[in-house]
């Protein structure tokens, strides 16, 4: 079941890095990010770049959806992770790291979910999306 994952104006390439390498060990079809584009770092020591493919839109406007697929907000205050069904074919988009996802890409999401937590609300963006890829391997095996 394919699907893509990426973020809205990341704010550091390690946080890129490091979700591209959680996307390729957890089955992810490609990573993008919307602005600003990413610059390789060490944090991607399994050359995940030869594997999954990455994409870069210029801003929000020209973020293409593939036809099919659901775009899915990772964001707080949505619908519960635990209880959430992923769709077979989806978009997931994670939020600035300081911001969070931008009120047009939220109008955007079909879905927004979010990661509960024991204290804080907030994750690291990558650590956010790995928990959502996880979530979605082991809810479809």
């Amino acid at each position: 079941m394919p699907f893509l994952i990426g973020i809205e104006e990341p704010n550091s390439d390690k946080n890129i890095g490091t979700l591209w390498r959680s996307a390729y060990q957890l089955g992810a079809d490609g990573i993008f990010t919307i602005r600003n584009e990413y610059i390789w770092q060490s944090t991607d020591t399994y050359k995940t770049w030869k594997q999954v493919p990455y994409f870069n839109y210029p801003d929000i406007t020209q973020f293409l959806i593939p036809k099919d697929f659901i775009l899915v907000g990772i964001e707080q205050n949505g619908e519960c992770l635990k209880s959430f069904s992923h769709p077979k074919r989806t978009v997931y988009l994670l939020g600035n790291e300081n911001k969070g996802l931008s009120d047009f890409a939220k109008a955007r999401c079909h879905k927004i979910v979010s990661i509960p937590s024991m204290r804080q609300n907030s994750y690291n963006v990558s650590m956010a999306g790995t928990i959502v890829m996880y979530d979605r391997m082991i809810k479809h095996d």
